[in-house]
Order: structure tokens, then C-alpha cells, then sequence
């Protein structure tokens, strides 16, 4: 599962992103099935 968190990343203390109680978005993609072009959007 692919979710989008906003606003600008804040590293912990071992370097990795800081994510815990932070709101999550699911992030939801369409691709054409002609030439493959994917979007991506966030509801």
C-alpha cells in the first residue's frame, strides 16, 4: 500500500523519515493501457 504523507519530512534518529503519528492518505494510480502513462492522486 502506497500512502502519501503532507508536509516536509523530518528525519529521526537513525536518519529515517519520522512517520508515527502523522495523517496518511491512501495514494491511488491509473494507468493508460495504450501508451502506460501513469497518474497518481490522492483522495
Amino acid at each position: 500500500m502506497l500512502a502519501w504523507i503532507p508536509g516536509p519530512i523530518e528525519k529521526g534518529l537513525l536518519g529515517g523519515a519520522k512517520v508515527a503519528f502523522k495523517d496518511r492518505y491512501d495514494v491511488t494510480a491509473f494507468r493508460c493501457n495504450q501508451c502506460g502513462h501513469l497518474d497518481m492522486f490522492v483522495n
